[in-house]
């Protein structure tokens, strides 16, 4: 590890959720911890115990003279470490460890929790937009629709089987009962109507467990990418599925992209929408670039975000 000696004279504080990505983020911290201890680097680790635990722990960093927290867990636990920074000048490291991981993607953050931790505290920090859903923020993609059916379902009842077959599985099974519904959406003033399976608002470019949903999102342009796949045949749903996880989808007939800072999202009976792979809310909701940015450590050098790894 090297360039981190600027980073010497901060505090770090680790916010560690144990159950993100079946017991990962609590394999990896003492590897973690050894190499912060190798570095010289003061720190203090925290442990998740309930949702909204990591929230509650970041909004302290500050008054506990942290400089940077180190996010070791999956979206949700730094969605949830974001919202307790908003409105803070503290920065943000990732430690991928948890089913998804996406947003570490679009950013380029390596898999391998020490090259991670590399990155964390020696790499280029970058002011990133931030989403909001009536008003809680979110940090990757929101939707509704089949994707929050498939986030519900990830997250219960197929949990066991972990990372992208973890989303695929979940998929199909939704598939078969899910019904599209008929959305109003306002983009930036604009108003559609679409009968469709999903609305997804993507500030990241994956979800879903490597899902490049919107493959040109750049979390740093201060819009979202909109993606609307109408209705079609279930069989042809299947299909095209596997194209997602290359980009491919956006030549697809029944598939629009749309870019807009607020995204008004209406339905005629509720529909659930999920933030960053939690079911957070139902429909009408409101997605929204929020006013503040938050600083987010980057690999080094990096020009542009990350189209994959």
């Amino acid at each position: 590890m090297c360039g981190h000696e600027s980073f010497k004279k901060s505090k770090l504080l680790a916010v560690v959720n144990p159950v993100s990505g079946r017991g990962r983020a609590k394999a990896a911290w003492p590897l973690l911890e050894k190499a912060l201890i190798e570095l010289g680097i003061e720190y203090s680790v925290e442990w998740t115990q309930h949702p909204g635990h990591a929230t509650d722990l970041a909004s302290h960093a500050h008054t506990r003279g942290f400089s940077r927290v180190l996010s070791i867990g999956g979206d949700g636990t730094l969605r949830e470490v974001i919202q307790g920074l908003l409105g803070t000048d503290i920065e943000v490291g990732l430690i991928p460890a948890g089913s998804g991981n996406d947003f570490c993607r679009t950013l380029g953050v390596p898999r391998d929790p020490l090259r991670a931790l590399d990155v964390a505290l020696g790499g280029d920090v970058r002011q990133v937009n931030v989403g909001e859903i009536d008003g809680t923020a979110f940090i990757n993609v929101a939707g509704c629709g089949i994707d929050a059916d498939i986030a519900m379902l990830a997250a219960t009842k197929l949990r066991f089987l972990g990372g992208r077959l973890l989303y695929f599985a979940s998929a199909l099974v939704q598939l078969a009962v899910h019904k599209p519904k008929r959305y109003k959406l306002t983009i930036d003033g604009e108003t559609i109507s679409v009968n469709a399976y999903l609305i997804a608002a993507a500030n990241g470019r994956y979800y879903g467990g490597g899902m490049m949903i919107a493959p040109n999102a750049d979390p740093c342009d201060g819009l979202f990418d909109v993606c609307v796949v109408r209705h079609m045949p279930k069989a042809e749903f299947v299909v095209n599925l596997p194209r997602v996880y290359a980009g491919n989808h956006l030549g697809h007939p029944r598939v629009e992209m749309w870019r807009g800072r607020s995204v008004v999202v209406e339905t005629d009976s509720p529909a659930r929408c999920q933030a960053d792979g939690e079911v957070v809310a139902t429909t009408p909701v409101r997605f929204q670039i929020s006013q503040h940015l938050v600083s987010v450590v980057c690999p080094p050098g990096a020009s542009k975000i990350s189209r994959g790894r």
